[in-house]
């Protein structure tokens, strides 16, 4: 189920079509285990969601599905001027100690898991490339944030 909300909670009937296409194509598959997929913006009524880098967003999908056991909530908002989009899973998680570390190109977390190691590395360099930052964190829901700033 792919739930949208706006930032004054109301459900919203429309949601960004590429972003609508991209959490459905990378979460949406029944392989994948999703069972819950929530998308809120703080943008105003009516209008789609603040857009950061496609292809930052993609891969920070990409990592949450893979990793989420049912839940992914993604929020993109505008915050003093800048576009912050906050990807959360319910999976494992990262220990504080490697979250620096996964986002150097060919670091993986865990090696049995299928994956080259670059997504992270990739969202970091094109979060630099536009003046941006990535965080990782501890999700509320349970397994990691990565929350990506850039400058709106």
């Amino acid at each position: 189920m792919i739930e949208s909300r706006s930032h004054t909670g109301h459900r919203r009937r429309s949601l960004s079509q590429s972003l609508a296409q991209s959490v459905s194509s990378l979460c949406g598959s029944a392989e994948s285990g999703i069972k819950r997929i929530v998308v809120r913006w703080g943008s105003a009524p009516g209008a789609d969601p603040p857009r950061s880098e496609p292809e930052a967003e993609l891969l920070l999908l990409d990592n949450a599905c893979k990793w989420a056991k049912s839940n992914v909530k993604i929020q993109s908002e505008q915050e003093n001027g800048a576009v912050v989009l906050t990807v959360d899973d319910d999976g494992p998680g990262l220990p504080p100690s490697i979250r620096d570390q996964v986002l150097q190109r060919g670091v993986r977390a865990d090696e049995a898991a299928p994956g080259s190691g670059l997504g992270l590395a990739i969202v970091r360099d094109l979060t630099q490339l536009y003046e941006g930052t990535i965080t990782l964190d501890e999700s509320p829901i349970g397994g990691l944030r990565a929350s990506l700033r850039l400058p709106s």
